[in-house]
């Protein structure tokens, strides 16, 4: 099984807020799908959409972006500038890739999960 767990962020009703803009958040992405290595659609995916919110982060002007990849494992830290277009920019990739995680998760609930540990985030 995939597990998607993010921090520091909050999610209702499609819509993706940082809650402490003063704190970094993180996104983790861990786990297989458990199908063929190589030809697994459902994880290829997954690694599709994980590595454009890692790429677009990276071309953000006023973020700093700490990212860990290995076989099955991925892992973004960020702190974003306290200026509102960089935030607002921040959160329209975070929720880009929280809601096609959340679609996969939907779909496939056996192979994916995405945990928030913001106790007040819905998916």
């Amino acid at each position: 099984m995939i597990r998607v767990s993010v921090s520091n962020i909050f999610y209702d009703s499609g819509r993706i807020k940082i809650s402490d803009v003063n704190a970094p958040f993180s996104v983790l992405v861990e786990g297989h799908a458990g199908g063929i290595k190589g030809s697994d659609t459902f994880c290829a995916a997954v690694s599709a959409l994980g590595m454009t919110m890692v790429l677009t982060l990276a071309s953000t002007d006023g973020l700093e972006q700490k990212v860990e990849q290995r076989d099955g494992f991925l892992k973004t830290e960020a702190v974003v500038e306290p200026e509102e277009s960089v935030i607002r920019r921040t959160e329209i990739i975070l929720e880009f890739f929280i809601t096609g995680m959340a679609e996969l998760a939907r779909i496939e609930p056996q192979r994916v999960a995405v945990l928030f540990n913001d106790i007040n985030s819905n998916v």
